[in-house]
């Protein structure tokens, strides 16, 4: 090939080359900028979010309000054990064998394989030792969720409930502690405890009667008259 053509080939393939790096160098630093521009609002905005998000933290959560106080009366439909067996009926009022004042109904039954019920619907809302002669454990059941009635079964072994258990009257909760003994107790407002009578149903009523008649029939010199010495007692 003649000189003059190779020296025209080396000086027009240079410029060419030199420009295409400039171009692509040039076009590679605006991808660079647009690259780092927008990693830059990005970063803007998740700060922005996190700085919402600390603030909507730090507000103060509007507390909710507690319900009212249901003070609907509950009715006792079912007896809480079969008083078949009764052999000592401790009336409301009464004094207990320990020298207390019994706060309940207390039952003693020679049959210890007899089921506690449920005397009504209502909720588990504890299950701890019971510390009383009956022994076993004691049972709260909150009549509804905010009621301010509630009834305590103490006494019970073998629970088959667990707190928070929603249940109907005449649900079992347990067998009766080896002692024998049942006590139970009409609750309210968590600092006075009611005759269980006055929210006794006929059925319920006439069990209770049963239980005075055993016990009248077994113990002679201790007849019983009246369930319920007084109508209510504090806590």
């Amino acid at each position: 090939m003649a000189p003059d053509k190779l020296y025209h080939l080396s000086r027009s393939s240079k410029p060419r080359g030199v420009l295409s790096n400039f171009v692509f160098i040039n076009k590679a630093n605006s991808y660079f900028w647009a690259l780092n521009e927008a990693m830059h609002k990005v970063w803007v905005v998740l700060m922005c979010s996190g700085l919402l998000f600390m603030a909507s933290c730090n507000k103060e959560t509007p507390e909710i309000p507690p319900l009212p106080p249901n003070q609907d009366s509950p009715t006792l439909d079912f007896e809480f054990v079969s008083v078949a067996s009764t052999l000592k009926f401790v009336p409301f009022g009464d004094t207990l064998s320990n020298g207390a004042v019994n706060k309940g109904y207390e039952i003693q039954l020679s049959d210890t394989n007899e089921s506690v019920v449920m005397a009504c619907s209502g909720i588990i809302s504890s299950i701890v030792p019971d510390t009383s002669t009956a022994g076993g454990k004691l049972i709260t059941v909150k009549f509804k969720r905010n009621s301010i009635y509630s009834f305590t079964y103490g006494g019970v072994s073998n629970v088959v409930v667990n707190v928070n258990d929603s249940l109907t009257g005449g649900k079992i909760l347990g067998k009766l502690s080896s002692s024998g003994i049942i006590d139970f107790q009409v609750v309210t407002n968590n600092n006075e405890a009611l005759c269980p009578q006055s929210y006794g149903s006929p059925g319920f009523t006439q069990a209770i009667q049963q239980a005075v008649l055993k016990n009248n029939y077994f113990n002679p010199a201790d007849t019983i008259s009246n369930t319920c010495r007084v109508p209510s007692l504090p806590l």
